[in-house]
């Protein structure tokens, strides 16, 4: 879960989700790297 507060309640309903998706794209970045694979590539149909 990711929280932004301290300011505006639609600040933190817009950037909240934002950061959150980051986040999850980072560890599923460092998790393929750990396993070797590139899950970020375009399969060529094999």
């Amino acid at each position: 879960m990711v929280g932004v507060g301290g300011a505006e309640p639609w600040y933190g309903e817009a950037f909240g989700p934002v950061l959150a998706a980051c986040l999850r794209a980072e560890v599923q970045r460092l998790a393929a790297e750990a396993a070797g694979q590139d899950l970020l590539a375009v399969p060529d149909g094999r």
